[in-house]
């Protein structure tokens, strides 16, 4: 249950790729159901300017430095 939903919310987002959707579920792991409202992570998730394979680049490259 978990897992499937994160994927509808990866794909809400843009992250269509198997290994970008495999990312998405690890974070969700890592940082709970809500991660998507982190202060570090929402300004990312939201930009329009982001695909979703540099979305999860950049969310991989900013969480060494946000972890819990």
């Amino acid at each position: 249950m978990i897992v499937r939903e994160a994927n509808r919310r990866a794909a809400a987002h843009g992250i269509l790729s198997e290994s970008g959707v495999t990312r998405f579920v690890e974070f969700v792991f890592e940082f709970g159901a809500g991660f998507e409202k982190l202060p570090w992570v929402a300004p990312i998730l939201g930009s329009p300017a982001l695909d979703g394979e540099d979305k999860i680049d950049r969310l991989s490259a900013v969480s060494t430095f946000n972890v819990r």
